[in-house]
């Protein structure tokens, strides 16, 4: 039961959440784990490229075998200058960050302009955190869960489309989304 698990979770994530396709740069946290093994694998059947981030030399060793492009040891380089340059100075189309916490902002300035971080262990509010102070570049923020109720989403800030702040909507699919766009990005 817990494989199947881990491949709806995967499957959710490469087709639903952000449908992969050919040329797209994707990161995948603890990418030694049960559903980042999985997405490592698909994601390069995809066409993508694969970068993956992972803690320790033992965990890299697996990422590579399993085909990724780019391996990261977390904590020991700059994440996001070291994801920017694999992927051309770009940055990722999206980052799956199930490791939450610390990374966030890491794995927002990561992204290329309208990237996509998708926090599927974390709370709306952490996605919100990392919206409003989000870096560098442009990008959205999902966690599919419900908003907690002292969300509200009529508040004027959060509904207006203004350079500096962030954009939520309440979707189907993935319930909760954030878009930041820094002061100067393109709306």
């Amino acid at each position: 039961a817990a494989c199947l698990l881990k491949g709806m979770t995967a499957r959710y994530l490469l087709r639903n959440t952000f449908p992969v396709k050919r040329g797209d740069t994707i990161v995948v946290h603890a990418a030694a784990g049960g559903v980042g093994q999985i997405l490592v694998q698909w994601g390069k059947a995809l066409g993508a490229q694969v970068i993956a981030v992972v803690g320790s030399a033992e965990k890299a060793a697996l990422a590579s075998g399993l085909g990724a492009d780019q391996v990261i040891l977390s904590g020991r380089e700059d994440l996001a200058q070291a994801v920017r340059r694999a992927a051309g100075g770009e940055g990722a189309d999206v980052v799956n960050d199930s490791v939450g916490k610390d990374k966030g902002m890491d794995s927002l300035d990561s992204l290329r302009p309208r990237g996509l971080l998708v926090r599927p262990v974390s709370p709306v509010v952490s996605c919100l955190a990392v919206c409003v102070c989000g870096g560098g570049g442009s990008g959205s923020c999902t966690a599919p869960s419900p908003p907690p109720p002292c969300l509200s989403f009529g508040e004027p800030l959060l509904t207006a489309p203004v350079q500096g702040s962030p954009e939520c909507t309440n979707d189907t699919t993935t319930a909760n989304l954030c878009t930041y766009c820094p002061a100067g990005a393109p709306p």
